[in-house]
């Protein structure tokens, strides 16, 4: 992923640097892979296979430019291109069934009872995979 700072406006960076630093970098100035493991949000699967994701150095560590590069391709990428990302982050590049696609869609929508979200993946299944190749 190609990033160029030069066409970032510097309150951005300065804003993204700020969040850096309260996710807590170490004394290189990388994210190591203890920093997200006492944050209270790392139960949400989704959020830990987006950290998953991110590019590290030979050590397992996150720079800063590799943090701002990803989140600027989530701000600055095309929606068919980011919905292909989250899809692939959902499912693990696996193809997603029913049983998957009803728990994200309860995950989404806590009003959702188990009946109704099954049947919801099951046409979105159905609709989306029109050829019955499972993914």
């Amino acid at each position: 992923m190609m990033f160029d700072f030069f066409i970032v406006p510097v309150t951005e960076v300065e804003r993204l640097w700020s969040r850096f630093q309260q996710l807590g970098p170490n004394s290189e100035g990388t994210l190591p892979n203890e920093a997200f493991k006492h944050l209270s949000f790392t139960s949400d699967p989704f959020v830990k296979q987006i950290w998953r994701t991110f590019p590290r150095d030979e050590n397992g560590n996150v720079s800063f430019h590799s943090f701002v590069g990803v989140l600027m391709w989530w701000k600055t990428a095309p929606l068919e291109e980011k919905l292909e990302g989250i899809f692939k982050l959902l499912n693990r590049s696996q193809p997603l069934d029913v049983p998957a696609l009803r728990q994200i869609i309860m995950k989404l929508d806590s009003s959702v009872d188990e009946e109704t979200a099954e049947s919801k993946a099951e046409l979105l299944v159905k609709t989306l995979d029109d050829k019955e190749q499972g993914d």
